[in-house]
């Protein structure tokens, strides 16, 4: 991986522009990415993700010792600082940034949309989790709530990007392996869509995008109310924000039992992805970025 950024590196000075997402030489110092002078080149650099925290919460000591600021650098000196929330933007603030640009996660709304429509039926209620394994754990937050609604509704626990082994004690998950066409499928075939969290800085720097997947496909959903997550849900509107084990329970009992109001908060959240999370939406703040 590295001779091929190597050799990148050595030819970005043909370039008008050279878009890099969060760094290209991971796990190095500032400085060698410095010696190429790559820098001296219109950087834009696009962050979705509090990836700096994974220098300066490294528990190891010489990693928090020589790449603590490695972030710091190299939006400090990049042309310009793509950030997707209010977390990492603050963070280039302080960086020193010289130009820092706000653009959603978003999603192709040609690509993401719905092919079938929450007719309830007799069929379980399906709430579905969209990840991968490393936020599995936070599946974990809600446990006890899930385990008592399965006491109460008909419903069924999908998950999709757990690892083989994950595993809720006493709870049956109905796992999916991850590829395009099956996520497709995942999204049309779930009436419910969740995104709890923990609370930590990494959490922090999340962009929401799972729950704007879910929302492309006209699920409500649920989340913790933690950084973007309560920018993008709104009570009432397209889902609800649930901090404590009582109100994931309510929340999801509501849903369960009420089709009209999953088409309802369904229907809305698709509404704003369209306007606020889409690609068509935020296409001209992008090219921007390249032509100022």
């Amino acid at each position: 991986m590295y001779w091929k950024r190597f050799k990148y590196l050595l030819t970005a000075k043909q370039y008008d522009a050279v878009w890099i997402q969060y760094e290209t030489l991971p796990y190095l110092p500032f400085f060698i990415e410095n010696l190429f002078g790559l820098y001296k080149n219109k950087i834009i650099v696009d962050y979705d993700d509090a990836i700096f925290h994974i220098y300066d919460q490294h528990k190891n000591f010489l990693v928090r010792c020589f790449l603590n600021n490695k972030i710091k650098q190299v939006m400090k000196h990049a042309h310009t600082v793509i950030v997707g929330n209010s977390y990492l933007e603050e963070y280039a603030k302080k960086s020193g940034a010289k130009k820092i640009i706000r653009i959603p996660t978003v999603v192709d709304t040609d690509k993401y949309s719905p092919t079938t429509i929450d007719d309830g039926g007799n069929t379980p209620i399906k709430i579905g989790w969209l990840g991968s394994p490393s936020t599995q754990h936070n599946l974990y937050v809600i446990q006890s709530a899930l385990h008592r609604l399965s006491k109460e509704r008909h419903v069924e626990y999908h998950v999709m990007g757990t690892t083989d082994d994950f595993d809720i004690p006493h709870l049956t998950l109905i796992k999916h392996k991850w590829s395009e066409e099956q996520q497709r499928e995942f999204l049309n075939s779930i009436n419910i869509g969740i995104m709890p969290l923990t609370e930590e800085v990494f959490t922090q720097g999340k962009c929401g995008y799972k729950l704007i997947q879910y929302m492309a496909y006209a699920k409500p959903v649920l989340a913790t109310p933690i950084g973007i997550n309560t920018e993008i849900v709104t009570n009432h509107l397209n889902g609800f924000l649930c901090s404590s084990e009582n109100e994931w329970l309510d929340a999801l009992k509501t849903l369960a039992s009420d089709q009209t109001l999953r088409q309802t908060l369904g229907k809305n959240g698709q509404k704003i992805v369209e306007e606020k999370y889409s690609l068509k939406a935020n296409q001209e703040k992008l090219l921007s970025c390249f032509l100022s």
